[in-house]
């Protein structure tokens, strides 16, 4: 691998697309961004600015008006401008960091995917081999022995989720887990949710996790638009409320062995979709994994469920004081648990979270393995 294939993209294949909107989602995105990629021992740095989604400059070094950097190999460069890798899986696996604005490096990943998959970058390699990269799979989650997980639809809300569940055994919780949102890795299988739900499983829970039905529109009449999300955290839209007060409602009445409490579990975007969606129905207990702070609003207000908060001391989306100001808001029931060094993600400390998750919710010892007594009405 020589810096000439990353010279040649930067400087011969972006080239062309100068002065082009690169994909309709990118209108309205303005951002000078950087890349140093790393060869070897030696590194090259690369800058571009965008203008409401238009490339306007693309210079072979470092300039002072970068909002964003993103620093990676360049094996996995070219993986991702392939098509081969997609961006934001890079950046979960720690393949990529980004400097500067890290919530505007994610959101602008994210967006440029588009551009990645519909012009895939064929360096030189590829070309002397003559021979198709494959794509790159993401892992696949197997559940452990004894967790059942089953598709189930929702007639009256028209509604698919994934149940997980022990397959045998007293239920003891019922749980839905809210994602992040979908445009910053927020989905059913998040890997973070799919662990969490297999550790729910096997203590006794049954787990619903779903998938937002909306995504980002392009432009709406509430202003839902791509330049607020690019602003701001989310469109201007309730995205998910509707779904987990659909979800709720079937849930609640469900008859398992026992008194079993509803709980909800959101991540990120989804401890706000929680709080949205308490303004008509309400948990017996719910978790908030990294909320971000600065984006809830009066929404705050709606809680008056036990609330256990739990944040990472490295968070990018929230700082440890903006965090620790959420605990004076919440009921007097509520617990505030701080993971020293985790980041939003909880790269590398995915154990110390769902260890305080069990631990609140009285789930540390796996369920025994009896006869389960209950069963889905």
């Amino acid at each position: 691998m020589t810096e000439n294939n990353i010279r040649k993209y930067f400087l011969e294949f972006l080239v062309g697309f100068k002065g082009q909107a690169l994909i309709p989602r990118l209108e309205g995105v303005s951002c000078a961004v950087g890349f140093r990629i790393q060869t070897g021992i030696t590194t090259s740095d690369y800058s571009l600015l965008l203008r409401n989604g238009v490339i306007d400059r693309i210079q072979g070094r470092r300039t002072a008006d970068e909002e964003v950097r993103y620093t990676t190999s360049e094996e996995t460069f070219l993986r991702i401008v392939g098509g081969r890798l997609r961006a934001e899986r890079a950046f979960l696996t720690g393949k990529v960091s980004i400097g500067g604005n890290l919530l505007r490096g994610l959101k602008l990943a994210f967006l440029l995917q588009e551009f990645f998959d519909r012009f895939p970058y064929q360096d030189s390699r590829e070309e002397a081999t003559d021979l198709p990269t494959p794509r790159v799979q993401d892992e696949t989650f197997e559940f452990p022995e004894g967790v059942v997980e089953e598709r189930i639809e929702i007639p009256f809300a028209d509604l698919s989720v994934k149940a997980v569940y022990p397959a045998e055994g007293p239920i003891r919780e019922r749980v839905i887990l809210v994602p992040p949102h979908p445009y910053l890795g927020g989905s059913s299988d998040n890997t973070l949710l799919l662990r969490l739900s297999s550790e729910l499983a096997l203590r006794g829970a049954f787990v619903v996790r779903f998938d937002y039905r909306e995504t980002l529109p392009d432009r709406d009449e509430q202003g839902g638009d791509i330049r607020s999300f690019w602003e701001m955290s989310d469109a201007g839209f309730r995205m998910g409320c509707e779904d987990l007060k659909r979800i709720h409602e079937w849930l609640q009445p469900q008859t398992f062995h026992g008194e079993t409490q509803v709980v909800w579990i959101g991540y990120s975007y989804g401890a706000q979709v929680c709080l949205w969606a308490q303004e008509d129905c309400s948990p017996d207990r719910q978790v908030f994994i990294s909320p971000v702070a600065s984006q809830l609003g009066s929404e705050k207000l709606n809680c008056d469920s036990p609330t256990l908060l739990v944040g990472g001391t490295a968070d990018f989306a929230t700082s440890t004081q903006d965090f620790r100001a959420l605990e004076k808001v919440f009921p007097s029931e509520s617990t505030l648990s701080e993971i020293e060094g985790a980041d939003h993600f909880y790269s590398g400390r995915e154990e110390d979270l769902i260890e305080v998750v069990l631990s609140y919710l009285n789930l540390e010892t796996p369920s025994l393995p009896l006869a389960a007594e209950g069963q889905l009405r």
